[in-house]
């Protein structure tokens, strides 16, 4: 069902605890996951300067060096790979890799930022779920702050033990609308508003 998916990834730990729940993922039929990094225009704002020009070229060769080293480490799990670094705004960016590479669901993590979005997502993710036609899983997982140190706990095990449905109207709703009842534990969908 979920053959081809993309794990957009800024090498936090909260993509890193996400990241070591793909290979559980195989038994939702997936088979190759594309990694991506985003270079955000905030983090090298291109402009004429070759000093801009070089510190693009530093930290795409960074992220380039860290995508394969993780490409490594899931073909090891038996899943294929392939790797992008692009630059631009991560949501826009995310989606339209997403569309290109045809993948069947887009899989990330959440931090909170905004009051309200704390709550729920964080900032890319909520306009990931907003602007994207493919599923999305933001998958879950266990945060301990300590002695200034962020940790994150996997929780993977039940990954599609709940199913959020998308509302009837939503892009989403048609593939996962007839695989729920037969297979509830294999389709998760984002809602749409």
């Amino acid at each position: 069902m979920f053959e081809r998916v993309l794990f957009p990834t800024d090498f936090s730990a909260y993509a890193n605890a996400v990241f070591a729940c793909l290979p559980e993922l195989k038994s939702a039929g997936t088979r190759h996951v594309h990694l991506l990094a985003v270079i955000a225009t905030s983090q090298v704002p291109l402009g004429h300067s070759a000093l801009n020009e070089d510190s693009l070229a530093r930290v795409k060769w960074s992220m380039e060096e860290h995508l394969h080293i993780a490409a490594m480490a899931l073909e090891g799990q038996g899943l294929s790979t392939s790797t992008q670094v692009v630059y631009g705004n991560p949501a826009r960016e995310i989606v339209r890799v997403a569309v290109e590479e045809r993948v069947d669901m887009i899989v990330m993590g959440a931090q909170g930022q905004s009051a309200f979005q704390e709550i729920l997502l964080g900032n890319t993710a909520f306009d990931v779920l907003r602007l994207s036609p493919i599923p999305v899983l933001i998958q879950k997982f266990e945060v301990v702050r300590e002695l200034g140190k962020v940790e994150c706990r996997r929780v993977c095990g039940d990954t599609f033990r709940r199913v959020l449905h998308p509302r009837p109207r939503s892009t989403s709703s048609s593939g996962c609308g007839r695989q729920a009842p037969r297979r509830s534990s294999s389709c998760t969908c984002r809602m749409s508003g």
